[in-house]
């Protein structure tokens, strides 16, 4: 027995990794050279727990006595990560320490055999990933604002010189081609930032109620442009949808859809897209399978480049690149945001024929069958028109950036809105203590005092003289996770992202001054 105990040490000393024994009630009987130079020689039995502890960091001793103790009562393997001591340096080191009970025919526990593996360098790594992911993501953001800020601009005047009247042959071409270069650079900001919140986990998305069949009219509107500029067919079919009324978030499952469609029209010069929805129940009453598949007549792809179509900046054939343009981000965000919502994606394509994507959802529908007869599209805002059409109602606009106080101040004048204007949240709350606005367009990040500060003083003033609420729609250009949550903390009651639509700015409008007025 003891020749077999010292071949035994003499096997331990030889790995690298700590090994140490313990008896039933944790107490250190045995550790091998390697522990013996980390931690130190073994001292008096009496004393080899309080040793132990004194050997982890303060930070990590609640955690690992926690987790110890668990083991201790249940008999399970123990594993925990600390930083533990060197007895000389005082020098902490991270280390994954893990500890077996052996038991005896009665299942109580006789020892521990237990490792500590040094894990310091991986740890390392891991932290600088996390940093560097951080570093990233925050530039981003950084720069998300700072170019959609001049995009506003940029795409406002674009849309306002379209309107101008008369124009030439030669003009109209112009504007449109900035439009479209426009259109084309905003896009590819917006992919950057999806990349951004998809690596960094803060997808975040929404359970509200919504109709999929009229996200699906609404694709299909916007759709229909490129449809008529490229000749092509553009058909649905909705026919196998039991249902219509789901609860989930609209706007991903609008932004997979859309990408799909636009991907599809991209590829296709001849023939068209077809669009099937269909739902069938599940196992679960509240519980439906869609699946949604958009089938082009277009170029078709490879089946040996099936599988990479979805991976980041990767397209099916170099060439497609020089041809149709694009970074190869649409089909690897698509497929994330699908999976994220628990669905799948799939392809099936042929050279020549053209391709279907399909996808499918596990959505859940409303409980209650018992629903209100949803208003008629548009006909709130020709309501609030008309009942604006004897007077102009005064937008204070709260934005230190020149072109886009202009942009938004021909767009309220084409909805039949006078307006004024405050460079920052001071000169705002001076006005609004002493000038009755309608609405105000609050940009979020400014010189001095931002737009969430700027709110919470209105909001705070309009409490201390029992003011009715003032309508805020927050304007921000960094569209990222978590911004819509903290313009609506802060006490706005909507929120829009630069470069924004005009027709989405007239709707918020409107429908805040009718539930204003109502």
């Amino acid at each position: 027995l003891r020749d077999s105990r010292q071949e035994l040490q003499q096997l331990t000393d030889t790995i690298p990794q700590q090994v140490w024994t313990a008896r039933p009630d944790g107490s250190l009987d045995y550790l091998n050279q390697q522990a013996r130079n980390y931690i130190g020689a073994m001292q008096a039995v009496d004393n080899e727990l309080t040793r132990w502890q004194t050997a982890v960091h303060p930070d990590d001793l609640q955690h690992a006595w926690e987790t110890w103790r668990h083991s201790m009562a249940t008999g399970e393997l123990y594993e925990v990560q600390q930083r533990l001591k060197h007895h000389q340096t005082g020098e902490y080191r991270w280390y994954l320490t893990r500890a077996l009970p052996l038991k005896d025919e009665q299942g109580n526990i006789i020892k521990w055999l237990g490792t500590n593996t040094d894990i310091e360098e991986q740890k390392q790594i891991t932290e600088a990933a996390e940093d560097a992911n951080i570093a990233k993501t925050e530039f981003l953001a950084n720069m998300s604002h700072e170019i959609r800020t001049p995009m506003n601009a940029v795409i406002g005047l674009a849309n306002i010189l379209a309107m101008s009247d008369p124009l030439t042959a030669k003009q109209r071409e112009y504007i449109k081609t900035l439009q479209m270069s426009a259109d084309s650079l905003l896009s590819l900001i917006n992919d950057l930032l999806d990349i951004a919140k998809i690596e960094a986990r803060t997808v975040e998305l929404e359970h509200i109620p919504f109709n999929l069949s009229q996200i699906m009219q609404e694709i299909a509107s916007m759709m229909s442009v490129r449809v008529r500029e490229k000749n092509l067919n553009f058909t649905g079919d909705d026919s196998k949808l039991a249902v219509h009324e789901f609860i989930g978030d609209p706007t991903r499952i609008r932004q997979i859809i859309l990408n799909l469609c636009s991907n599809a029209i991209k590829f296709t010069d001849q023939g068209g897209v077809h669009i099937s929805i269909s739902s069938a129940k599940t196992a679960k009453p509240d519980k439906h399978a869609v699946t949604i598949s958009i089938t082009d007549t277009g170029i078709g792809i490879a089946q040996k480049n099936l599988e990479t179509i979805f991976q980041k900046f990767v397209q099916a054939d170099s060439s497609i690149n020089r041809k149709y343009g694009g970074t190869g981000l649409g089909l690897a965000i698509t497929k994330t945001l699908v999976e994220v919502m628990g669905g799948t994606l799939t392809a099936d394509s042929e050279i020549g024929k053209g391709s279907t994507f399909t996808v499918t959802l596990l959505l859940e529908t409303p409980i209650s069958t018992k629903k209100e007869k949803p208003t008629p599209h548009g006909s709130l805002s020709s309501i609030v028109e008309k009942s604006m059409s004897s007077y102009k109602q005064s937008v204070l606009i709260v934005e230190d950036y020149a072109p886009n106080v202009l942009v938004a101040s021909v767009f309220l004048d084409e909805f039949g809105y006078s307006h004024d204007v405050a460079k920052n949240g001071i000169e705002a709350i001076d006005k609004i203590r002493n000038i009755q606005y309608a609405a105000v367009l609050m940009d979020v990040q400014m010189h001095g005092m931002n737009g969430l500060e700027a709110t919470r003083l209105i909001r705070e003033m309009e409490k201390q003289q029992n003011r009715i609420a003032l309508p805020i729609i927050g304007m921000t250009a960094h569209a990222l996770a978590g911004d819509k949550e903290r313009c609506l903390s802060a006490g706005m009651d909507d929120y829009i992202t630069k470069p924004f639509d005009p027709a989405d700015l007239k709707d918020k409008l409107s429908r805040l001054l009718s539930k204003k007025a109502a």
